[in-house]
């Protein structure tokens, strides 16, 4: 891994304390600020930590990483988010839950990286998929080994994959939508839960891979 990267090596370089700070995170469904605080300390001894003004301030619409750009455009201000992070960019129930900027080759490059846990080796996702995206990084915690996996967008899921899950949504829904017009009285209440078949890989191969492609670095 290339040491300039410290959006990515700092939260690849300990897993054990990151892991054990996302267990905390996820024992609750509200956001717990102690638990954020304490994930965001290990971060910000490498790395500093974008102010929520500053983040507010250079991105007044924040719906240009909705689909998860690889670059942004620059400003004289964005610039200096180099290296930085953001914890929980886009509110605490909204994926990621952090954000990092990297600035190489005059293009300013966007991570993504999302935290899971539970109790078996798969993680359930609500609402929203995993993105087939190398700069999307997701880690997950198994409570059950107490052990860290890390990998890409690209490992969990295919861009074919991705598309099709996405277009079951909306025949799902307007099937949904005849309870309540067949019905009196009752309804569903229908929200996505994806559970991949095979369990978290941990495998960092295609983060390398990109870092290398877009630093230069062999």
């Amino acid at each position: 891994m290339i040491n300039r990267m410290n959006v990515i090596t700092t939260i690849l370089r300990d897993y054990e304390l990151i892991g054990k700070s996302i267990k905390l995170l996820k024992r609750s469904r509200s956001c717990v600020e102690n638990n954020w605080n304490q994930l965001e300390d290990y971060i910000s001894k490498s790395c500093k930590l974008i102010s929520e003004e500053e983040f507010d301030r250079a991105f007044l619409n924040k719906k240009m990483f909705e689909h998860y750009p690889e670059t942004i455009s620059r400003s004289v201000l964005i610039d200096s988010f180099s290296g930085k992070w953001r914890s929980q960019p886009f509110g605490c129930q909204n994926p990621p839950d952090f954000i990092g900027f990297e600035l190489f080759n005059n293009k300013m490059y966007v991570f993504y990286i999302e935290c899971k846990s539970g109790k078996s080796d798969r993680a359930t996702w609500n609402c929203t998929l995993p993105n087939p995206k190398a700069h999307a990084i997701y880690l997950f915690f198994n409570n059950g080994t107490q052990q860290l996996s890390v990998c890409s967008g690209i490992d969990l899921i295919t861009k074919e994959e991705h598309q099709n899950l996405c277009d079951i949504m909306p025949t799902i829904r307007k099937q949904h939508e005849k309870i309540n017009t067949e019905t009196s009285g009752w309804n569903l209440y229908l929200r996505p839960k994806w559970t991949p078949t095979k369990k978290h890989p941990h495998h960092i191969y295609h983060i390398d891979e990109y870092i290398k492609k877009i630093t230069g670095k062999n």
